[in-house]
């Protein structure tokens, strides 16, 4: 994550999920691991039309903040740290990670995530491009850090990973993903897609949860007017 990108299109998409998941399963304590960046600079982060959006276009008071932080109005500005006030007035404590990541040993940083683990029951991850590559670098989440961090949560723990799509045909990278955390886990991920560039990993360990998600929260996502596939 870059602060650049903080409350463009992209946004929109993974916190109107996250308060979804959040509410359906009366889940109040989250921990964003954010794996913050230094903004690169480019002009990227400008995606800002919200209402052409698949997901997300009826969650109008997400949407206000947003763009109130993409505009600085009200004291906000594109900065994650503002995300803990937004989530609070919607009665959900939102633990952040907000170290810089490039300033940390990955493995002090993803030890450091670990100690909160427990207090919380979504763990969001969101790292620039997604799941390891062949090159991977610190816009990358490495499948070693995720089986640590799914070893040290609790049973009834839920993980979000943001992934964008690699140069791969779309449905191969969401296959190759699929089965490497398969591999790596030995779960099966539940993905999210349909967005314009990018989809999410879900990962549970419990497979009553995980069957809930699929047959019964993330279709009543769909319902209200998300235009999404759960694969």
């Amino acid at each position: 994550m870059q602060n650049q990108f903080f409350g463009d299109v992209p946004d929109l998409n993974k916190h109107d999920l996250i308060l979804f998941l959040s509410t359906s399963l009366s889940i109040t304590n989250i921990l964003y691991i954010a794996m913050l960046n230094r903004d690169s600079g480019n002009n990227h982060g400008s995606k800002l039309m919200y209402y052409n959006s698949n997901a997300g276009v009826n969650n109008h008071k997400l949407i206000t903040f947003l763009n109130n932080c993409v505009l600085g109005i009200n004291g906000f500005s594109r900065d994650i740290n503002h995300l803990s006030v937004f989530y609070r007035q919607m009665k959900i404590s939102l633990q952040i990670l907000n170290s810089y990541f490039e300033k940390i040993r990955r493995n002090d940083y993803f030890h450091l995530a670990a100690q909160y683990l427990n207090n919380n029951k979504i763990i969001v991850l969101d790292p620039d491009n997604g799941m390891e590559v062949m090159q991977s670098n610190r816009k990358h989440l490495y499948y070693l850090e995720l089986k640590f961090l799914f070893d040290s949560m609790s049973d009834d723990s839920i993980i979000l990973i943001y992934q964008t799509y690699s140069r791969k045909n779309r449905n191969q990278t969401e296959n190759d993903i699929k089965n490497t955390i398969f591999i790596n886990l030995s779960v099966n991920p539940i993905i999210i897609s349909g967005y314009s560039n990018f989809f999410f990993i879900v990962i549970t360990k419990d497979l009553v949860i995980n069957r809930q998600l699929r047959q019964s929260v993330l279709p009543n996502y769909i319902q209200q007017g998300n235009s999404v596939k759960i694969i």
